[in-house]
């Protein structure tokens, strides 16, 4: 098992680093004062700016990741995620098929997939990646038309698959507990983390939560 493999199954906590929601001038203070904090996995996600303009972004944050020993994803964009090294790519229900993304970026690269039903599920059984993240499962600004699936589909979506499955949508530290009860140890986060006062502070209590036995 790869260094990268080895890091996903040891994974708890998922920072989606939103252009769009940080602010650009941000977006290297969030992601250091996050990975201070305990955060495992860092993935961009940009979708307004060009390939050109997404890759000048990306390169230092990678940096930033890799000096920390913490994996760096480039949400949907397989050029970009090639272009600066990334660790991986996130791929959403309607981007380029896993199969292509694994074509281009080698067997060491990690693919994840969103997955929003027990059929999408079920469907990422045959494609070649990785982790899934499942949502949304609480209402999310982030992703203001889509329906919550709940934790009862969590519980689900996660005795579906051996791989790991980050809950994602609408979590912040009040609903880890919730969460918890589903069996799922695994989320991913973006406003909780990129817009708290506290960044550092509130990447370790997510953390803290989630590794904690007792809950």
């Amino acid at each position: 098992m790869n260094w990268k493999k080895q890091h996903l199954k040891n994974s708890r906590l998922y920072l989606i680093l939103d252009k769009d929601v940080c602010g650009p001038k941000k977006l290297q203070h969030v992601l250091s004062a996050a990975l201070a904090g305990g955060v495992d996995i860092v993935q961009l996600r940009d979708k307004t700016s060009t390939t050109k303009e997404m890759i000048a972004l990306a390169r230092p944050l990678a940096a930033v990741a890799r000096a920390a020993k913490r994996l760096f994803i480039i949400n949907d964009r397989i050029d970009v995620a090639e272009a600066v090294g990334a660790d991986g790519l996130h791929l959403g229900q309607d981007d380029a098929p896993a199969a292509i993304a694994r074509k281009f970026l080698g067997s060491d690269a990690l693919i994840g997939i969103s997955c929003h039903s027990p059929k999408d599920v079920r469907e990422s059984l045959k494609m070649p990646v990785d982790y899934l993240g499942f949502g949304p499962v609480f209402p999310t600004l982030t992703k203001p038309g889509m329906r919550p699936r709940g934790l009862k589909l969590l519980h689900q979506a996660i005795s579906l698959t051996s791989r790991p499955v980050f809950a994602i949508g609408g979590i912040d530290l009040g609903r880890l507990r919730d969460i918890r009860t589903t069996g799922s140890d695994r989320v991913a986060v973006c406003r909780e983390i990129c817009l708290s006062p506290h960044i550092t502070r509130a990447a370790e209590r997510l953390k803290q939560t989630l590794t904690n036995t007792h809950v």
